[in-house]
């Protein structure tokens, strides 16, 4: 009874120990987990994230849906990788003037802890979602490799890859519940008679390159010697500047000495000029004053003459006029006076040559109206 008992509580115990150990899930750094309870087929998360790192109590009829939380990588390549993540054959489509181009690329995703629950009601476990993502990012580039040319292709690779890695970065955000985080357009294989094609426009262009490159190398030495020539000429130049400088010097000496001379020169002949000048003018002023001292004194002898001749004409007269006034008060009338004052202008006048015809009978007198009157 003892043995039975004891054996019962071993059981106990063991069943106990048994689901403590099988209650309890763990998750490692790497992984996101969705509680998941097979007796009621319901998934939960934790309070709307998923349950990242650490152990939890589960029990029994609970276990967690493991998707990753590190950077997953989906690759298209004919390429074996040993890469951990998705590898599926490189793509193949079409570009916009028609020609088959096949893709060689990879991209890098994160699953987003607060998107897992709706990932997984949408699209099941991660080995599910992981495959629609590959789809899905295959459909998209091929749709996005037709809208570019085999030449942008060959030549604008750099350019094409961050618009298409735009194109899936919405995509992945928007319907997949991720976040991608890189994209690498790594190969793009274009049809051979086409690459042959580019391969000759690369020669035909590395050629036309080599050729611009001569020219320009020819450009450079011509313009080098031609600069060489320039400052030779500039040397040269500077030195016949400075050798017709030392001419224009050395004549403006000379012509300032001849200048000097000259100045000294003519001021010596205008001092000569001016004394000679001085001296004529001198002789001139005194020969002048000589003769108008002359005219001076002649003139005044003429009017000393003048002024003689008219005091004794003055007086004269004077003296005619005191007689001719005693004669008129001896008269005793102006008539009278008058009388014999042409008496005695005809005994002024000469009467030889004169014949004075009188009629017999008559006073002489009386013909001349000098008779007295009856």
């Amino acid at each position: 009874m003892a043995d039975a008992l004891q054996t019962c509580i071993i059981v106990l115990v063991a069943v106990i120990v048994l689901w403590l150990f099988f209650s309890f899930q763990s998750l490692d750094p790497s992984d996101y987990g969705l509680e998941y309870d097979w007796w009621s087929s319901t998934v939960t998360d934790n309070n709307g994230m998923a349950f990242t790192a650490g152990r939890y109590w589960v029990g029994l009829t609970k276990r967690f849906i493991i998707f990753p939380a590190m950077v997953e990588t989906i690759e298209f390549s004919n390429e074996y990788s040993n890469d951990d993540g998705l590898t599926m054959p490189a793509i193949w489509s079409r570009t916009s003037d028609g020609l088959a181009v096949e893709l060689e690329c990879s991209m890098q995703y994160q699953l987003m802890p607060t998107n897992i629950t709706k990932l997984y009601r949408q699209l099941g476990t991660f080995e599910a979602a992981q495959s629609y993502f590959a789809q899905l990012a295959k459909s998209l580039i091929m749709t996005e490799a037709t809208h570019y040319s085999a030449h942008q292709f060959f030549a604008n690779r750099t350019t094409i890859q961050p618009l298409i890695e735009e194109e899936l970065r919405q995509v992945f955000k928007d319907r997949l519940f991720a976040s991608l985080q890189f994209f690498q357009l790594q190969k793009i294989i274009l049809p051979h008679e086409f690459e042959d094609a580019i391969r000759n426009t690369t020669l035909t262009l590395q050629e036309i390159t080599i050729s611009q490159a001569l020219r320009d190398k020819k450009a450079v030495e011509w313009e080098t010697e031609l600069l060489k020539m320039e400052q030779h000429v500039s040397v040269r130049l500077n030195e016949a500047k400075a050798q017709a400088i030392e001419v224009e010097l050395d004549g403006q000496a000379k012509g300032q000495r001849l200048l000097l001379q000259a100045q000294a020169d003519a001021s010596a002949i205008l001092v000569k000029a001016r004394a000679t000048a001085n001296a004529t003018m001198i002789q001139r002023e005194a020969d002048a004053a000589s003769v108008l001292a002359a005219r001076r004194a002649e003139a005044a002898t003429v009017r000393l003459k003048s002024q003689t001749y008219f005091n004794a004409t003055n007086v004269s007269y004077h003296s005619q006029a005191v007689s001719y006034q005693g004669m008129l008060k001896a008269v005793g009338s102006e008539d009278r006076f008058l009388e014999l004052m042409k008496v005695e202008a005809l005994q002024n006048v000469s009467w030889k040559g004169v014949t004075v015809s009188v009629p017999k009978g008559s006073d002489p007198l009386s013909f001349m109206g000098l008779g007295s009157s009856s």
